[in-house]
């Protein structure tokens, strides 16, 4: 029993201590509420601004003041009407408010009047189109408003004023009873009714019932009969007052304040204002009200109302029943009234200054913004700024910002779109509630107008997008692209044109048979075939001629076509033209996408709009272009709620469309839902670049447009495309389907890595490892610059080993992997073996040691001096098949690149340089290189296409066997290529000391060929006659330039015979002396028979070559057998007669020289001292001495005695004429000889 009464006091006490914790945790959240309460307050007021009139005692002052004057003065100055005149929003209610708010004269008591805007609506018909009204019509229209307008302030004047207080107005309110007072009424109706019972029926009810209660209370009866008269006659009093009251009414059948609503009669057609006057006059003496206040009266631009005001004023102060001094103040726009207007119509006017427009609404704009955390963006303030002139405007435009911005709920939205549309919104409600509805102005702008004005931008591309096409259509019909076979076809169309069928087997032009082939081959001769007319000719048949023009075949072979615009296409087509072609239209078609989805702001460049007035227009202009409004606009005027999409979906989306970056491993709710909410325009921006989303695209295989997109991206440069690809393989998550897809579609993506990305990057070799265990082999071949990614992997080709071995296979094959050094990959290794196999390596010389390393066949001195040799005697056939294939490579890259590589064995050398793959160029290079040379011109197959260089750069051995193999490789002609070779010193030097390959028969006309060939030079000429021993006889040298004549005679390779030496005196006469000194005794023979013309004879004793001895000889020999006449001659031989006394000369000879003209004195006495005495006599000696003239002449004559030179010849000659008495004496004195005639 103890244990229960325990058990139920703790129960009371766990219920009283409950009890009492709910009561403190009541009580402390009541507190904190009651407290946080006024913050909450203070800060929604803060928020928030009214529209209302603000009072501001300090800023309206002035205004008042200027009023307050004017009503305290109003009967003194006569001021009735007063004019508070301003622009719109100017804040004259403001004043107004704040002018009765501080009002201390309690005579003065404000009656307002406020008029909302009545606007005619537009007139239709049955179909809902707009009738223009006439004249009639708008006349009618218009007073209509004025009637309304005048009723609106009739309801207001009565409207503010109690009922009681103008009890005897004829305009009855609605009046709404409390409970009071309908239980008030319900008992006097019940206690007239009772009063009227007890008097008039009381006895019958009692007499029906049969019971007389009042008459034992016979007083009492009598009181309460008193008592009931009375109140039926005081409630019929009160009732028939009433009736009367009710029933004053003319023209006014209904009045209904409640619903604010008054029904004028049909019959009243005059101004209400007028018709009512006496109720106004009665309302005004009724009570207290002197000052009215009138506002927005000027929104209806009805000047007619305001006269009617002023009449009514006027009647007011006039009327003698109302005795006091009625104002009324009219707030209207500067513009209401013209002129003079204003100062008539008005007795006082206080103009207000604007609290803000256009030029100062940015600030306020701010300020209020600012206060809902709006983060401050200048552009649009500044744009927007010019549009706000108005307070109210401004204030609501912050106010719908913020409920906007806290019923959207969400951080992403754009401020500044949202900002721009409430803007909008409340400029021009009208278009934005059509913007909701799809049609309107900025509707129009936002969608219709923009495939409007995408045209001029995509037509022309779009043009040269349909050229391109076309051009490519025209190149895919080329046929023939190589121009040797072009130039085959016009010239086979050449040798088939010829007449009656004839096939031509050359082509003439120019008097000169060309070979087909020459012209084929040959660009220049084939040039010029295309500016002649043509015959063909036929060896067995003769020429025939045929007329043919270059113009005609062109017609003929490519219709539309000339040769060199058929040219024009083939070289297009093989330096990858119509792959050009293909990527400029894909290009160009990228453009197009581009521009099709440029958004509005890049394509607006009107500031006029169609439909919409000026200042619609710069704001639309100013909003969309820059981009405030844009296609998205809708999320920010409907509100978001959640289903397929979460919060943070929906974040994701607007950042996206605010091209606002995400991290990359964001977090998505539902992939697929944001991924079909998204247009295809945000699927081109970096901020959609999360890992969720591209799991979605690569794990479903989606190929759609949004999914190229996206992956079209990472095209682009920036850097956080590189980033987005490196962090996605870091994840480790679908990696392999990344790779594939994205460099699939993105084919510049490998290029910009590899451009910022260091090629040692770890990073970086770990995404080609991926790279080329992923990539399809065409996909990696259609990467841009993927030759790059080639040189990545043959600089490590250890990316390779993870490879497995298929694809292995394909890759070496198709991508033609060259591994740049092989050494980085281990000997003997499976990648080792596989590269080597396959040739996948780079030929240079590291590599092939490598090679040769890998098979223990590495000699360094035969590696280096004979490479070639090296690998040929190796028997790697791998290696060997390798460089034989890629022979160009090799001797570019590994055999002309070791320096010590020149002692090739003849037979590598020769096997190198019959190599069908190597290129001339090369095989030159190699000649060049190598101490070794050809020995053998006839060993090597490409003897013709190398004679040029063979001849001019030593690279064949300078043997007689070459020299001869190259001339009669040349139909035994002695080429120009040839004669360099014979030029060259070295050659010559080395050809001069050895014969062997040049004797024999079988060389004989070679021989005389060289001999005869005048362009090799003479000095190695002289080398050559070295190993030439034969003397020719009867060789026609003719032609044979005069130092090349000497070099033979001198040598005796031209011997002495009558024909040779015919050949010299017609040809070479001046070569004579040296021919007849080199052969004096044969002359000497030959002169014995035969005389040869004295000229000549004369010529060859002039020549310097022959020594006196030998002109001596000839002279006396000569002299002996032959008669001499010839004054040359015989001037020549007393020129060696005179120098040698040893000449032996006939005297006949020696008559025929004194006969001579103009000979010396001294010549003469020579000569004749020299002849035998016995044929000289005196006759003859005078006639001499008369030629000899002087002193010599006059010894002919009787008595002179001259002096003369004392000589020997002087000696000998006066001897003579001493001997013959032609003078007396000679006396030699000194010096002189005196010589005596006869007297």
């Amino acid at each position: 029993m103890n244990t229960e009464i325990k058990n139920k006091e703790i129960s009371r006490k766990q219920q009283f201590k409950n009890w009492l914790n709910k009561k403190l945790i009541l009580f402390s959240t009541r507190f904190l509420l009651e407290k946080q309460e006024p913050i909450l307050n203070n800060e929604k007021e803060r928020s928030f601004n009214s529209l209302s009139p603000v009072s501001d005692v300090i800023q309206h002052k002035q205004y008042c003041d200027a009023l307050n004057w004017a009503l305290q003065n109003r009967k003194k100055e006569d001021i009735k009407n007063i004019a508070l005149t301003g622009t719109y929003g100017s804040g004259k209610s403001s004043i107004l408010k704040t002018l009765q708010e501080t009002n201390e004269d309690n005579s003065l008591h404000f009656l307002n009047i406020s008029l909302a805007s009545f606007k005619d609506e537009p007139y239709l018909n049955e179909e809902g189109e707009q009738i223009k009204l006439l004249d009639n019509a708008k006349i009618a229209a218009r007073k209509d408003q004025l009637r309304l307008i005048e009723l609106s302030i009739l309801q207001q004047i009565f409207y503010h004023e109690e009922q009681k207080n103008i009890p005897d107005s004829r305009f009855k309110k609605v009046r709404s009873f409390t409970n009071q007072n309908l239980k008030k009424a319900s008992f006097l109706v019940l206690l007239f009714i009772g009063c009227v019972v007890y008097l008039l029926y009381l006895p019958k009810i009692q007499d029906s019932i049969g019971i007389d209660y009042l008459k034992s209370y016979r007083w009492v009866n009598i009181i309460f009969k008193v008592l009931s008269l009375l109140t039926i006659i005081f409630l019929s009093y009160y009732l028939v007052k009433r009736l009367i009251q009710f029933f004053q009414k003319f023209t006014v059948n209904k009045l209904n304040f409640n619903s604010l609503e008054i029904e004028v009669s049909e019959k009243v057609d005059k101004s209400i204002l007028n018709h009512h006057i006496d109720e106004i006059l009665y309302f005004f003496e009724a009570s207290d009200y002197n000052v009215v206040i009138v506002e927005d009266l000027d929104r209806f631009k009805q000047t007619e109302i305001f006269t009617k005001l002023r009449e009514v004023n006027l009647l007011i102060n006039n009327s003698k029943p109302i005795n006091k001094h009625v104002v009324f103040i009219y707030a209207v726009r500067d513009e209401m009234f013209q002129g003079s207007e204003r100062t008539k119509f008005f007795d006082f006017i206080v103009p207000v200054i604007p609290v803000i427009n256009y030029s100062n609404s940015k600030e306020k704009l701010l300020s209020s913004l600012k206060a809902h955390n709006y983060e401050v963006h200048l552009p649009l303030i500044n744009e927007i700024a010019f549009f706000i002139d108005d307070m109210r405007l401004l204030y609501n435009i912050a106010n719908e910002f913020a409920i906007y911005k806290q019923k959207l709920q969400s951080s992403k939205h754009n401020q500044q779109k949202l900002l721009a549309l409430i803007v909008y919104k409340n400029l021009h409600p009208s278009d934005f509630v059509d913007l909701l509805n799809q049609e309107g102005v900025l509707y129009q702008i936002l969608h219709i107008s923009k495939a409007v004005l995408l045209v001029p931008k995509t037509e022309a591309l779009e043009l040269k997008v349909s050229s391109l096409e076309k051009e490519i259509d025209k190149l895919k019909q080329i046929r023939i692209t190589d121009e040797i076979e072009l130039r085959k076809k016009y010239v086979l169309e050449i040798l088939i044109s010829s007449p009656d069928n004839k096939s031509a087997n050359y082509i003439r032009m120019n008097n000169q048979n060309y070979r087909p082939k020459v012209l084929i081959e040959d660009s220049e001769m084939f040039e010029l075939l295309t500016k002649q007319n043509y015959q063909g000719y036929d060896n067995r048949n003769g020429q025939f001629s045929f007329n043919l023009r270059f113009s005609d075949l062109e017609q003929k072979i490519h219709p539309g076509y000339t040769y060199r615009g058929y040219m024009s296409q083939i070289n297009k087509i093989n330096i990858g033209k119509i792959s050009n072609l293909k990527n400029e239209i894909d290009t160009l078609k990228e453009q197009l996408n581009k521009v099709h989805r440029l958004p509005i702001k890049d394509l607006i460049v009107d500031k006029k709009i169609d439909k919409a007035n000026a200042k619609q227009s710069n704001l639309i202009y100013s909003l969309v272009s820059l981009g405030f409004i844009a296609e998205d606009y809708l999320d920010y005027i409907s509100y978001f709620y959640e289903g397929d999409l979460s919060r943070a979906d929906f974040a994701f989306i607007m950042d996206n469309r605010n091209n606002k970056r995400n991290d990359f491993d964001f977090v998505l709710d539902n992939v697929q839902s944001v991924f079909n909410k998204m247009s295809v325009i945000h699927f081109e921006r970096s901020s959609c670049l999360n890992f969720q989303l591209i799991d979605y695209v690569v794990g479903n295989l989606l190929l759609d447009e949004k999914s190229y997109k996206i992956l079209a991206q990472f095209n682009n440069e920036e850097a956080i495309y590189r980033s987005f690809v490196f962090d996605f393989i870091d994840r480790n998550i679908k990696v392999t389907q990344f790779i594939s897809r994205v460099f699939s579609d993105s084919k510049k993506l490998w290029k910009n890595i590899l451009i910022h990305e260091p090629i040692e990057s770890v990073r970086l070799i770990k995404l080609v490892e991926i790279m080329v265990s992923s990539l399809s082999v065409d996909s990696i071949n259609e990467l841009e610059d993927n030759d790059s990614l080639i040189d990545f992997i043959n600089k490590n080709p250890l990316v390779l080993n993870k490879i497995d071995k298929n694809r292995k296979d394909d890759l070496f094959f198709i991508l033609d992997i060259k591994v740049e050094n092989l050494s980085e990959v281990p000997f003997e290794s499976e990648l080792f073996e596989n590269l080597e196999s396959f040739q996948n390596y780079e030929m240079n010389i590291e590599n092939i040691r490598s090679v040769l390393k890998n098979h223990d066949v590495y000699d360094e001195k035969l590696f280096l001096n004979s490479n070639y040799t090296a690998i040929i005697e190796s028997g790697i056939d791998s290696l060997i098949d390798y460089v034989e294939v890629e022979i160009s490579d090799y001797v570019r890259k590994v055999f002309c690149q070791i320096k010590e590589n020149n002692q090739e064995s003849t037979d590598s050398l020769m096997k190198l340089l019959n190599n069908v793959s190597l290129d001339v160029n090369w095989k030159e290079n190699v000649l060049v290189k190598s101490d070794n040379k050809i020995v053998r011109a006839q060993d090597f197959d490409f003897y013709n296409e190398m004679r040029n260089f063979l001849m001019t750069n030593t690279g064949l051995e300078p043997n007689w066997n070459n020299v001869i193999y190259d001339y009669s490789f040349n139909e035994n002609t002695i080429t120009e290529k040839l004669l360099v070779f014979l030029n060259n010193k070295k050659n010559a030097i080395a050809l001069s000391q050895n014969s062997n390959g040049l004797n024999g028969k079988e060389n004989l006309n070679f021989r005389e060929t060289f001999i005869l060939n005048d362009h090799i030079d003479n000095l190695l000429y002289e080398m050559y006659l070295n190993v030439f021993p034969q003397a020719w006889d009867g060789l026609n040298i003719q032609g044979l330039s005069i130092p090349k004549i000497e070099l033979l005679i001198k040598n005796k390779r031209y011997d002495f015979s009558e024909p040779n030496y015919i050949r010299i005196e017609n040809y070479y006469p001046k070569l004579l002396p040296l021919y007849l000194g080199v052969y004096l005794k044969e002359f000497n023979k030959y002169l014995i028979e035969k005389k040869i013309d004295e000229s000549i004879m004369a010529d060859i004793l002039k020549s310097l070559s022959l020594t006196a001895e030998e002109k001596i000889s000839l002279i006396e020999i000569y002299d002996k057998n032959h008669s001499i006449s010839s004054v040359k001659l015989l001037e020549q031989v007393l020129s060696v007669f005179l120098r040698e006394n040893s000449l032996n000369l006939r005297n006949e000879t020696k008559f025929e020289i004194l006969d001579l003209e103009n000979l010396k004195r001294e010549h003469r006495i020579k000569l004749i001292t020299s002849i035998n005495k016995n044929l000289l006599d005196s006759e003859y000696l005078r006639k001499e001495l008369i030629k000899m003239g002087g002193d010599y002449e006059k010894l002919t004559e009787y008595g002179p005695m001259p002096s003369f030179t004392n000589t020997l010849s002087n000696q000998l000659f006066f001897d003579l004429l001493l001997e013959n008495d032609m003078v007396s004496k000679v006396i030699p004195k000194g010096n002189k000889i005196k010589v005596t005639t006869f007297k």
